[in-house]
């Protein structure tokens, strides 16, 4: 909304504008960057596209094709220009631009309305990937590279004599550098295949914790792991910060990370550009995030940890990820996790000492389990 479109009457303001501003929001996407999915149906299929679900036309073709149906034009002016494309032209859906190069990168497959659609080019420039419906018995995942650089720190907090604590601004960039094709009934992974695609970045804020050394010895002493036992904070944080920020839990995310502070560290970040105080919150009331995640590892009936408690190995796979083909990565150590916990939360200055919320009496009904 601009200013121009405000009107201020006896001290009130008023919304003057031609158009009401709620349409102007799409309920699929909290970004309006999306990149449309144009189903592409040739004047006749070739012989050699259905015995090579891969496909042969050169993606130049596609580009040109791109240009000739798309030039001037917006994913926003696409969407309501459907009805004046091509016969051969139909957009299917479309995907925000942060999820695109991990969705429809070229040669993925992509699942609409479970049917299988190969994607033969994806335009980074128009925002459109093409593909074409074909019938196949596997399904493609992708496979990610990712990293967060903490690029400004804002602020630091001593409530924690056991761990550092800060708040400011990080980079987060990743990509996806190849694809597994993945039979559907036996899910044999049967070719690994590389993508070329150019990094997102992400510029966000978020905050971090990382425990001292006299923590990482005692997690160690114990027979746990520091970086398990961060893993398994991080997922209940994910859990735990939508009650404290009122958000969802898609909007946050987290790594466990090593390079940035010199030492295995928490950072947890929003999902969006510029940051939208999610973490921010998080940050002004740790101690009553800490202790969210407390209640849920402890109320876990599991041993050695699940994904109802300190959850899976990986926060978040790649869109179309098939948890059942995670061998080889455990689900964090829970035992690690719990006396990370204990550790972290000794001798801390609560949140209500600060008043930025109300204590729970944590510290009390930790020394009771220890």
């Amino acid at each position: 909304m601009d200013a121009d479109e405000l009107s201020c009457i006896d001290r009130v303001v008023y919304f003057s504008g031609g158009q009401n501003p709620a349409q102007q929001i799409s309920l699929r996407h909290m970004s309006d960057n999306t990149f449309s999915i144009v189903l592409y149906r040739p004047e006749s299929d070739r012989p050699e596209d259905q015995t090579n679900p891969a496909g042969r036309m050169s993606q130049q073709v596609y580009r040109q094709r791109a240009e000739h149906d798309q030039v001037g034009r917006t994913p926003r002016t696409r969407r309501k220009t459907r009805g004046h494309q091509k016969p051969n032209h139909e957009v299917i859906a479309n995907v925000d631009a942060i999820s695109a190069p991990e969705l429809v990168y070229p040669e993925a497959v992509y699942l609409h309305d479970g049917q299988t659609y190969i994607v033969r080019d994806l335009d980074m420039e128009g925002k459109v990937a093409y593909v074409q419906r074909r019938e196949l018995d596997y399904y493609t995942q992708a496979v990610l590279d990712s990293r967060v650089d903490i690029t400004r720190s804002l602020t630091t907090d001593e409530r924690f004599p056991t761990a550092q604590l800060g708040f400011g601004e990080v980079d987060v960039a990743w990509k996806t550098i190849g694809f597994k094709k993945i039979k559907f009934e036996t899910r044999e992974n049967v070719v690994f295949g590389a993508v070329d695609l150019p990094a997102q970045s992400l510029p966000t804020t978020a905050f971090w914790l990382t425990p001292n050394h006299a923590v990482r010895e005692q997690v160690k002493q114990a027979g746990g792991r520091i970086g398990e036992g961060l893993c398994g904070l991080r997922n209940l944080a994910v859990v735990a910060l939508p009650l404290v920020a009122m958000c969802d839990s898609r909007d946050i995310s987290g790594v466990v990370d090593s390079k940035n502070l010199g030492s295995s560290s928490l950072i947890l970040y929003d999902r969006y550009p510029g940051g939208l105080g999610y973490c921010e919150k998080g940050f002004d009331q740790i101690s009553t995030l800490l202790e969210i995640c407390w209640q849920m590892v402890q109320q876990c009936d599991c041993e050695d940890g699940c994904p109802s408690c300190v959850g899976l190995p990986n926060l978040r796979p790649a869109i179309h990820s098939d948890p059942d083909l995670t061998r080889g990565y455990p689900i964090p150590d829970k035992q690690a996790t719990i006396r990370l916990l204990q550790l972290l939360c000794e001798n801390r200055v609560t949140d209500a000492t600060r008043g930025s919320g109300p204590d729970h009496a944590f510290g009390t009904t930790m020394t009771k389990e220890k």
